[in-house]
């Protein structure tokens, strides 16, 4: 039985922290603000933030309308603190969220203490044209994976993967917990009713998701009813680059059934460590699924990996891989498709692209008969 699955290659404004962390909840992760209270005034120049997310918040809603000038009153913290917030607030959105980096060239504030507040008066200035910008917004925005996913269903397409964490990016240091989802709400409610509407399975990529006070880069899968089937931890996590100082690691691997197959899950990092996949293709798992945040940099590694995986465990492997940059990072896009003999059956370049490929099960017997591997293991010797 052939079946089309499809990859999300999402490019950077869906994956970075900023508008990433806000893609399902988040005020700032759309050109226009869901709500009015962020607002001063009728005129709409004047900006008021309760708290200290609210002023990042209202700077990048100035920047996502590329205000030259813009206030935000700031109604929280003292007056010892309120020059101290406004430079971490102005240096994270800059810095340290997707829209901030690809846009601003600088960020210059003056504050002033009033009565009751603390005023800061904002002036930007952009390296990127409005018609440059107005392309990364129309991606950051909530439609966009919709939008995305009803795209591939007109394909023809029976199963969606997202890449890793696009509801933060990899990773905002600074914040993480409050922009993380909580145990999956804000992914159950945008993916569980397309599942429905669409009639297709969706492997949400992963996202930043906070469970009993720790946060988990999980992926959460979906039939075509809607249903969460599964949820999966990364087990392993980056330590070159501090994933673990702000991520707690997954205790368990998951299988599940898609349209009668039994599938795995496996997130980025967790492609260099062969054992796992190992573990999966030994339960019998017929396809796995693995969404990622790859440098280019080491994008070679990621093509001989993936390939690697899918021949040695001659199952069929499914790789989602994030594109564009974030601060000096810069994504490798190339999601893929492999079958069991490690033969390329899509590929996608180094920017956003949707990518399909019909996947025919009925090869695995032929594959695996072929060059047993399985039946010729020793594993009485393998000292893992």
């Amino acid at each position: 039985m052939k079946k089309r699955i499809l990859l999300l290659a999402a490019a950077l404004c869906l994956l970075l922290s900023g508008c990433g962390g806000g893609l399902l909840e988040r005020e700032w992760s759309s050109v226009t603000p869901h709500s009015a209270g962020y607002w001063e005034n009728g005129d709409k120049d004047t900006l008021r933030a309760d708290s200290y997310q609210d002023a990042v918040n209202a700077i990048l809603m100035l920047v996502a309308n590329h205000a030259e000038r813009g206030v935000v009153r700031c109604y929280f913290g003292s007056d010892a603190e309120y020059a101290e917030l406004a430079a971490e607030a102005c240096n994270e959105v800059q810095q340290e969220t997707d829209l901030g980096a690809y846009l601003l060239d600088y960020i210059t504030y003056a504050g002033t203490a009033e009565r009751g507040f603390y005023e800061l008066s904002l002036s930007f200035g952009y390296r990127r044209t409005a018609e440059e910008q107005e392309g990364i917004i129309n991606a950051t925005s909530t439609e966009a994976i919709p939008d995305l996913l009803r795209a591939a269903a007109a394909e023809g397409a029976d199963t969606a993967l997202l890449p890793e964490t696009w509801n933060t990016g990899f990773f905002p240091a600074d914040h993480l917990p409050e922009r993380s989802d909580r145990g999956g709400e804000a992914v159950k409610a945008l993916c569980a009713p397309l599942a429905r509407e669409l009639n297709m399975n969706i492997v949400a990529g992963s996202v930043s998701d906070r469970r009993g006070g720790r946060v988990y880069n999980t992926a959460y899968v979906f039939d075509r009813q809607g249903a969460c089937l599964a949820a999966y931890d990364k087990t392993h996590l980056f330590t070159p680059m501090g994933e673990h100082e702000h991520y707690a690691a997954g205790d368990h691997l998951t299988t599940f059934s898609l349209d009668g197959h039994k599938c795995g899950l496996l997130i980025c990092y967790d492609l260099r460590f062969p054992e796992l996949f190992r573990t999966l293709a030994l339960q019998g798992v017929e396809l796995l699924l693995l969404p990622a945040q790859w440098p280019a940099a080491r994008r070679y590694h990621w093509e001989t990996l993936t390939a690697a995986r899918a021949i040695e465990n001659q199952f069929f492997l499914a790789a989602c891989n994030s594109c564009g940059t974030a601060g000096e990072t810069v994504f490798g896009g190339a999601s893929r498709i492999l079958g069991p003999r490690g033969e390329l059956l899509a590929a996608a370049g180094a920017g956003e692209e949707i990518v399909t490929a019909a996947l025919d099960f009925s090869v695995l017997a032929e594959v695996r008969n072929s060059i047993n591997v399985f039946h010729d293991r020793r594993p009485e010797l393998y000292r893992l």
